[in-house]
């Protein structure tokens, strides 16, 4: 906004804008917050003015400061973000001639963005004086008030179009997460082919079960997280262990029941496997006490756990392992109702038996060869039967 500066400003700053009232006068007639308002009432709040300079990265304004003024740029450029968590989110970029701060110090409300300098900016800092030119003339109330709409809906534009960008962004990540979490799941069977198969199957009873509990989307997320991580602490149990062909010894026994806390260690160098965390660990853990790594017992255990023990003795009972045959399917269910209210939660169990036809189907699908993703990528989970 270069202005002829007159003698005075000559003399006091060479080089730079000018800084009299008379010289700011003309400044302020060129903004369009200010075009309606008069000379006389322009010259009232040159005259209170205060010239402000502000570094790239500094901020003019955080979200929920006091507004306790309103700022003119002569130079520089600012960004308006929304802060949401340790993200911004920017909506609007200001520059030189045009106002900030105007709409909080209207309302008298707390700042509902934040304001980060990302040109060099020099800016004329003007404490509560827009009321000075509603008082004087209504026009001029009107002129700005409509000004200011306009920045509105044009701030409320871009925060949606961000918003939108974000939540595809979200998406995409999220689907990045979920692949990476599939492959691993692979992975993890791949090294134990015994149980080829396992994670899909227990994952998919898992969230049948959980649905029909009445678990929300976001409970359903960590519980599949959880399941199809639930071995990921078998990476630090060995092959020989691992693939052996028969029952396993005491002391292998001892080494096999660490890999709840091994997987535990590993999530927790991983922010975004934290959800699996509460199923990785707990999974062994008996309603009635005795289990492990904890012996916790009761509602005590985590609610995913408790769905996830369930899940994960039916698709042990029901498929053939190195050191056993399969049972037949009638006698996993009886011992699953024999072990309700001592090895499971007994209203787990009801949800297993009121939704056992669609269980049943995932395991003959399984049985047979046939895909069972259906049942374990839906986000968030819906039965696709």
């Amino acid at each position: 906004m270069s202005q002829t500066p007159c003698e005075s400003c000559r003399e006091k700053f060479v080089g730079s804008e000018p800084d009299c009232p008379s010289c700011l006068v003309e400044i302020l007639k060129r903004t369009s917050f200010f075009a309606a308002v008069s000379e006389e009432v322009l010259l009232h709040i040159a005259e209170r003015a205060r010239r402000r300079f502000y570094e790239v990265g500094e901020y003019v304004y955080r979200s929920g400061d006091p507004s306790e003024s309103m700022h003119v740029i002569l130079g520089g450029k600012v960004e308006v973000v929304i802060e949401s968590g340790d993200s911004e989110i920017p909506i609007a970029e200001i520059g030189e001639g045009e106002t900030i701060g105007e709409m909080g110090l209207i309302e008298g409300v707390p700042r509902a963005a934040s304001v980060r300098v990302i040109e060099a900016l020099d800016v004329l800092e003007l404490d509560d004086l827009v009321n000075v030119a509603f008082q004087c003339d209504s026009s001029v109330s009107l002129e700005t008030m409509k000004m200011v709409l306009r920045r509105l809906r044009h701030s409320n534009n871009e925060l949606e179009k961000r918003m939108l960008e974000l939540g595809q962004l979200y998406a995409k990540l999220e689907d990045s997460y979920h692949e990476t979490v599939m492959a691993l799941s692979g992975a993890l069977e791949l090294r134990d082919k015994v149980t080829a198969g396992h994670s899909d199957r227990v994952t998919a009873y898992s969230l049948i079960i959980g649905d029909a509990m009445g678990l929300s989307d976001e409970q359903l997320a960590d519980l599949r997280l959880g399941a199809l991580l639930h071995d990921l602490g078998k990476i630090g149990v060995s092959d020989t262990i691992l693939h052996k062909d028969g029952k396993l010894t005491e002391e292998e026994w001892k080494k096999m029941r660490m890999h709840p806390e091994l997987g535990c260690q590993i999530i927790g160098k991983v922010p975004f496997l934290e959800p699996a965390r509460e199923v990785v660990l707990s999974h062994h853990e008996r309603w009635g006490g005795g289990g492990y790594p904890q012996n916790l017992s009761g509602e005590v255990i985590p609610l995913g756990a408790r769905i996830f023990a369930l899940a994960d003795v039916f698709d042990a009972l029901s498929m053939e392992r190195s050191y056993k045959e399969a049972w037949a399917i009638g006698d996993v269910i009886e011992e699953i109702k024999k072990s309700s209210g001592t090895h499971f939660d007994p209203r787990v169990v009801e949800a297993f038996l009121v939704k056992l036809d669609v269980i049943l189907e995932v395991f003959e699908k399984s049985k047979a060869g046939e895909s069972i993703r259906a049942f374990v990528s839906l986000k968030p989970y819906r039965d696709p039967l």
